[in-house]
């Protein structure tokens, strides 16, 4: 446990990244060629790279999230691919985009929803899983929050799922949830989304 939480500590530190020489990282042009297969700007991949993993291919959480992009064995199954060929950058990086537009396209469905927006529900589900944001959602047109909102409105709801009025709350469908990470983590990666820009 105390490793997984320093896992956890040192993943949702903001660190500035570095650029050298102009290039983000040795995998610039790999991530080029899967987000644009995918209908993304690779400085936001890039971005959730850093995040994931900081370019680290041989990363493996402690609740076994593999590679580049820190993909968990569901997804593996979902797209029916080895979990053990997650530790290749190309085919990590080109499951990892496919997952990520998948989520995009659940939110891009709402016309009532910014593209920030999309883009920030999109990183939280990639994160938290799809069903603890729908739940934050919820949680915030109950509250008389605005849920189409991430920032101070959809994002403050998912840092109370851990409290038990939120998180038993009939709204609720997929429980308990420390939310507070994920806020870290969308925050992050839209800093270092514009420092890369």
């Amino acid at each position: 446990l105390s490793r997984m939480l320093e896992e956890n500590r040192k993943k949702m530190k903001y660190e500035k990244p570095e650029l050298i020489l102009g290039r983000i990282s040795k995998y610039d042009k790999l991530v080029k060629n899967y987000a644009q297969l995918n209908d993304f700007d690779w400085l936001l991949v890039s971005a959730l790279i850093y995040q994931e993993s900081r370019f680290r291919p041989e990363v493996e959480s402690p609740v076994g999230a593999r590679g580049l992009m820190q993909l968990m064995p569901s997804v593996a199954t979902t797209y029916k691919v080895d979990f053990n060929r997650l530790k290749e950058p190309g085919k990590n990086v080109e499951l990892g985009t496919k997952y990520l537009r998948k989520l995009y396209d659940y939110y891009d469905r709402d016309s009532l929803l910014t593209t920030e927006n999309k883009i920030k529900f999109t990183l939280a589900s990639y994160n938290a899983g799809l069903g603890h944001i729908i739940d934050a959602r919820a949680l915030a047109r109950k509250h008389k929050y605005d849920h189409n909102v991430w920032d101070n409105q959809v994002a403050l709801m998912l840092t109370k799922k851990h409290l038990g009025e939120f998180n038993r709350d009939p709204v609720v469908k997929y429980g308990h949830f420390r939310g507070w990470e994920t806020f870290g983590y969308v925050q992050n990666i839209m800093m270092y989304y514009s420092i890369y820009q």
